[in-house]
């Protein structure tokens, strides 16, 4: 916002329009204008609607040089950094579950089989398998971020994927503790989950992967412009009106 000033100076240029031809549009006086782009005074939220209606582009152009879908070489630089060291961190996270099941698959299937002992097999089955396709999901995510930016602009329906992936995953682990722990997380609440056949629901949700593949991809996508572009994100939440365009304000 500090280069309002050239910003509204840049576009009466690119618009050939002199001073005196802009004031008449706004009913302000030269004097007004050459304050602004001079840096002396900086027109309030109203004045800046209108000139970027004189301008006829939106508010995001005055404030920041660029359209609302439009990105600068910094943002787009600083978006694929992100997204990249995401994708290796994920990727690592992939690697080390799939390594650990090749490597002790043998060994917990054998514990299984022959000594009954079930709990390094409920490990791997129901934590890191989980978390294995939930780091895939976000991982792969975050590699097509690599080619283009698929953040979701409108606040709403990023809420609402971010939601509904935490849902997921918090009913997933309310679910396995209600297996482990007899006193989770009270006696008639256990009994009323057990009668309707809760806790089962570790076991299809482990057995499905695209569970945790979609829940990856949606925390992914929910997240991504809270943890990018911090800035935006306060915009669409509205705790600087000044800085959001007129599309956003209509969310």
């Amino acid at each position: 916002m500090n280069a309002i000033d050239k910003n509204i100076r840049k576009l009466r240029k690119e618009r050939k329009l002199s001073q005196e031809q802009l004031a008449e549009r706004l009913h302000v006086t030269r004097q007004a204008v050459s304050s602004w782009e001079t840096g002396k005074n900086q027109p309030d939220i109203e004045m800046l609607e209108a000139i970027a209606k004189a301008f006829d582009t939106d508010l995001y152009m005055i404030l920041y040089g660029r359209k609302i879908d439009e990105e600068s070489g910094a943002s787009i630089s600083k978006r694929k950094k992100y997204h990249l060291f995401a994708a290796l961190i994920c990727g690592a996270v992939v690697l080390a579950g799939v390594i650990s099941w090749i490597i002790l698959k043998d060994k917990v299937m054998e514990l299984r089989r022959l000594y009954y002992n079930m709990v390094p097999f409920f490990i791997f089955y129901l934590l890191v398998r989980p978390v294995t396709f939930f780091a895939g999901g976000a991982g792969l995510m975050n590699l097509l971020g690599l080619l283009a930016d698929f953040s979701i602009r409108r606040a709403w329906i990023r809420r609402t994927i971010l939601f509904f992936s935490a849902g997921i995953l918090l009913l997933y682990v309310v679910a396995v503790l209600s297996m482990f722990i007899p006193s989770f997380p009270m006696q008639p609440l256990r009994d009323y989950l057990n009668h309707m056949r809760f806790s089962y629901l570790p076991d299809y949700m482990a057995s499905s992967p695209v569970v945790f593949l979609l829940s990856g991809l949606g925390m992914c996508l929910g997240t991504q412009d809270t943890l990018q572009h911090g800035g935006y994100f306060c915009i669409i939440r509205g705790r600087r009106k000044i800085s959001a365009s007129p599309a956003e304000k209509s969310q």
